[in-house]
């Protein structure tokens, strides 16, 4: 992908595929590909195909787990593979790292995430990871937070989460989310602006600044932001009613904006 050719890779990894489609390493690359892609399905076909083909290869036990578990909705077959590689291996770093963050599903095993970390830092994880992992701990427990109704310490936790990995759109937008029901709106809108720039096509940062913008009146700027939404992710949730609301001159969405997972 050197140069950012994106489509040039893809077609190498397709022939690649078609060259030696039961070579694992092959597998895993044109899997992860995929799943780039936005065919979850697929990768965990391929992906699947790579690790049964060679148990030992880590690295695919490991994409399939992440994909199983967080891309998939299936944590419990994700522990179970993370299992399965921790009796062939020693627990990596990695795994650990994953481990946490499939806890962070559930709101009361925070504490155990955070410990996993502490961990795979043990271990010898790197750094970056490691702040990465701790990231989404935060913005979890946020998110728990103003579920809660303690929206004040909901926003320190995702500051601390965004200045942990300042690539990540989730807690900008959370924190914009958070606001926007406080009534601090010019704030709520910078901070999702701020969500876009980083990622151009988030689902949810694009509907809730264009649900946002639509409820101060600024018709053009948010049928802007809903069609964009709609290119990126044409079933998302309100997307068609918000922008069909503007065409037609109706109410639109009604409600609280979403938060981030």
């Amino acid at each position: 992908m050197e140069g950012g050719d994106l489509r040039g890779a893809r077609r190498h990894f397709l022939a690649a595929y078609r060259e030696a489609p039961s070579e694992p390493l092959v597998c895993l690359a044109w899997g992860r590909e995929v799943q780039r892609s936005g065919d979850a399905v697929e990768a965990e076909k391929l992906l699947r195909q790579a690790f049964e083909a060679d148990p030992d290869l880590e690295v695919a036990g490991l994409h399939l787990a992440r994909l199983l578990g967080l891309g998939l909705g299936r944590p419990g077959e994700a522990e179970e593979l993370l299992d399965q590689l921790a009796a062939r291996h020693e627990e990596t770093p990695a795994a650990l790292i994953l481990r946490a963050e499939l806890r962070l599903l559930d709101p009361s095993e925070h504490e155990e995430a955070r410990r996993l970390l502490d961990e795979a830092a043990r271990l010898g994880a790197e750094e970056a990871a490691v702040r990465m992992g701790l990231a989404r701990v935060l913005n979890a427990e946020g998110v728990s937070r103003s579920r809660a109704g303690d929206h004040h310490r909901a926003l320190f936790a995702l500051k601390r989460a965004g200045d942990l990995d300042p690539n990540w759109a989730g807690p900008l937008i959370n924190r914009g989310a958070i606001l926007e029901r406080l009534g601090q709106v010019a704030q709520a809108q910078r901070e999702y602006r701020q969500a876009l720039r980083i990622e151009p096509k988030n689902p949810v940062a694009l509907f809730n600044l264009a649900d946002s913008l639509r409820r101060q009146g600024d018709r053009d700027s948010a049928e802007r932001l809903f069609r964009r939404l709609l290119e990126v992710e044409p079933s998302y949730p309100g997307g068609e009613k918000g922008l069909r609301s503007l065409l037609d001159r109706g109410p639109g969405v009604t409600g609280e904006p979403p938060l981030h997972p």
